[in-house]
């Protein structure tokens, strides 16, 4: 399999590429990074408007990446090749990280891009949160308390 990246990517951008490789050689493949694609199976990875293969890719495909931030496309250019592109470096890393999962749970029969599917995406909201929960003895109803605690980022 070959890895195209023709541009630097970020260091978050890298360790999702060095995790895509890493399932890559979990299921006995080879993999090489290179800056223009030979033949064979080839992965073609960047950020929009930014990797001029990425570019031309998604001109070819009659798509685009949309706009808002952490957008991804994942689009099978033809048999033997898939497009992994993000609108930012953080859209390239949820492309990655969903191509390398997919991939993960296929079957080893065939390509090992047949289980990945083809998607335009955005997120939902402009923000992301998480929270946490935890649970102490208390004397409620139930034996317990909740405390939380929240961040948004």
């Amino acid at each position: 399999m070959q890895l195209i990246v023709d541009t630097e990517l970020s260091k978050p951008a890298n360790w999702a590429l060095d995790r895509l490789n890493q399932v890559f050689l979990s299921r006995s493949e080879s993999v090489q990074e290179r800056s223009t694609p030979e033949s064979g199976h080839a992965i073609l990875v960047g950020v929009a408007d930014r990797s001029p293969l990425v570019d031309q890719a998604l001109d070819t495909a009659g798509l685009q990446c949309p706009e808002a931030s952490e957008s991804l496309v994942i689009h099978r250019v033809d048999e033997d090749r898939l497009l992994v592109a993000g609108r930012d470096k953080r859209g390239l890393v949820y492309a990655l990280l969903e191509v390398a999962r997919a991939i993960e749970l296929s079957t080893h029969d065939g390509s090992p891009l047949d289980g990945v599917h083809p998607a335009v995406e955005s997120p939902a909201l402009d923000w992301r949160s998480s929270s946490s929960f935890s649970a102490t003895k208390s004397s409620n109803r139930n034996g317990f308390t909740a405390k939380t605690s929240g961040s948004h980022t």
